[in-house]
């Protein structure tokens, strides 16, 4: 084991504005060791109504051995992010989903799987949510073919989905990698679709589309399966049918758990950071829209020191399913973000430049930039300067682009 610098202490409670008093871990003071350097993580919000332009800052850094000073610049280029992220997402919370911690995730644009009914017209007005699950569960899993759940009757399914605000997408999580359990429950996930569809929601498993499952037999052309949520391998190897599921109008998802083949990006601890950022380019230039992940916070007994989170079959996968803290050494009681879950936001961004020139009708040019370090699940850069550089390019380009157009891009209101 060893020193991560990963975990990132906030100076203040983002829940009380103030320095947690009494905590075991704190940001500062810090002592740094002779020879080491002690970095420090800054995210600086630029409230959305900002005029475009250069801005000037300074910072300070005070010590026992003197003060030190220095100045940056910022560029705020002539366009909004939307509030409500293009790319959507499902990220797991197994133990502490309360409204703070949802609000942590949804301030890095990924999306809680389950959110209450109760919160989620603030979390959509302030926070950008966009899509929750459902929650009828069938449970047929890997390595686990028995449906243990009938399909709910599709009068069940309204009513459900009437207790949620009418401008989220709703969908529902059935099974989970199941491509060995075909054809023995095909008959199971023809009812679950049909019934969902009946109630006008679409299906998610994560799974390859197979072609049984190209129809859900209603007549109406749709598959059993709307959303299919796919690890890199298996995108790979079922290129054609992937094809045909975007071609009938299907989402194709992308999703990483393990180390299960050699060359895509990976979402463990001691993988490069450009690991998390990565495949959010990936998946424009495949035609993915969303992100799964199964958990944020399968944390270790002593999360803070012993990040062996996950381990199956005589291996260990550190931090697998882990990409925030407990909050509760630092005085807190929310989560705290990784130094991998703002890379993840970073790429959620990177995927919005490319997707924001897409609706002004650029798509082929914004691909252009970015297919030399993203073009597929094998090829693609673990440069971040690199990185940055494209990031740079295509918000100039956008820049000039929404600069033309005559009307910069607005979704929402400020945020808090």
């Amino acid at each position: 084991m060893g020193w991560y610098p990963d975990a990132l202490i906030p100076f203040l409670d983002p829940q009380t504005g103030l320095a947690p008093a009494g905590a075991a871990l704190q940001a500062i003071p810090v002592d740094v060791p002779a020879g080491q350097n002690q970095p420090f993580w800054v995210d600086l919000f630029v409230p959305r109504d900002t005029p475009s332009g250069t801005y000037h800052g300074a910072f300070v850094v005070i010590s026992d051995q003197g003060t030190a000073s220095g100045e940056f610049t910022l560029e705020v280029w002539d366009f909004e992010l939307p509030l409500k992220p293009s790319l959507n997402s499902a990220f797991g919370i197994e133990k502490r989903d309360t409204l703070p911690n949802l609000i942590e995730l949804l301030k890095h644009k990924v999306m809680p799987i389950d959110v209450e009914p109760s919160d989620e017209r603030e979390l959509i007005d302030n926070w950008g949510l966009t899509s929750t699950n459902l929650g009828f569960w069938s449970g047929a899993y890997y390595s686990h073919c028995t449906i243990e759940s009938t399909a709910p009757p599709t009068a069940e399914v309204q009513a459900r989905a009437a207790q949620h605000q009418p401008d989220l997408l709703l969908y529902n999580y059935t099974a989970d990698e199941i491509d060995e359990c075909l054809p023995g429950i095909l008959p199971y996930i023809q009812d679950w679709g049909q019934q969902l569809h009946a109630a006008g929601i679409p299906q998610l498993i994560t799974m390859t589309p197979a072609a049984e499952l190209l129809d859900d037999g209603t007549g109406t052309g749709r598959s059993l399966v709307d959303l299919w949520v796919m690890l890199p391998k298996m995108v790979d190897e079922a290129p054609g049918q992937v094809a045909a599921a975007l071609a009938k109008g299907d989402q194709v998802w992308f999703y990483t758990a393990l180390v299960q083949d050699d060359y895509s990006p990976k979402w463990l601890i001691d993988f490069a950071p450009i690991n998390y950022r990565i495949p959010a380019l990936i998946n424009q230039s495949l035609g993915l829209t969303g992100t799964l992940y199964w958990s944020v916070d399968h944390w270790s007994d002593d999360p803070w020191n012993d990040v062996q989170t996950f381990s199956i079959d005589g291996s260990s996968y550190p931090g697998e399913g882990m990409l925030v803290y407990p909050g509760e050494p630092l005085g807190m009681s929310t989560f705290v973000p990784s130094v991998r879950l703002k890379w993840i936001r970073e790429g959620v961004e990177d995927y919005e430049y490319v997707q924001q020139l897409k609706n002004l009708g650029y798509g082929a040019e914004a691909l252009a930039i970015i297919q030399p370090i993203a073009a597929d699940w094998t090829h693609w850069t673990l440069e971040a300067t690199e990185l940055e550089a494209v990031r740079l390019e295509l918000g100039e380009y956008l820049e000039a682009v929404t600069q033309t157009a005559g009307t910069p891009y607005h979704e929402a209101p400020n945020l808090p």
